[in-house]
């Protein structure tokens, strides 16, 4: 199985589900840690999560997860990961949806910190200031063990473009 962070401090009551993004990738359900059968599902998820439209299309998220794995098989191992995203989300399994070649997850009502670190910047930046703690928020590393990823490198560029923008 593959864990993301088990450490549990306060959870915010009444939220069922929510992903957290700095440092070390978590994914809680009702305050407690989810785990994932393969690294690959986790990955999915915040891939699919911090996404515009949570959406990703499956030659995309085929090419990213599985670079070198033959044309042939990709069909199989998207309808693998569809099925291991949606058993170990449980009564959450209905926020992933997958339409012909389109991955995606409806975040509705999910707690995901950097989104919310993100409308928190830009919020408090329209209201005359971005106060330390959100513009230090920002600058924290995210989804750390898979920094050299291209799509967490332009996570993070994102954030810097961000805050850079309301400095």
């Amino acid at each position: 199985m593959h864990d993301v962070d088990e450490r549990q401090g306060d959870e915010p009551q009444g939220q069922r589900l929510e992903l957290r993004c700095f440092g070390t990738p978590k994914v809680l359900l009702d305050g407690r840690p989810l785990h994932f059968p393969t690294r690959h599902a986790v990955q999915a998820l915040f891939t699919m999560a911090l996404r515009p439209d949570g959406a990703i299309t499956a030659g995309e998220l085929s090419r990213s997860l599985w670079p070198d794995a033959p044309e042939s098989r990709l069909p199989r191992r998207l309808a693998t990961l569809t099925w291991q995203l949606r058993r170990t989300l449980a009564d959450e399994r209905q926020r992933v949806i997958r339409r012909r070649d389109v991955l995606s997850f409806d975040r509705e009502g999910v707690r995901i910190d950097l989104l919310e670190a993100r409308r928190r910047a830009v919020q408090e930046h329209a209201e005359g200031g971005l106060s330390p703690e959100v513009a230090a928020a920002l600058a924290l590393p995210v989804l750390v063990p898979w920094a050299l990823e291209p799509w967490v490198v332009e996570v993070v560029a994102e954030n810097h473009a961000l805050l850079a923008r309301l400095s």
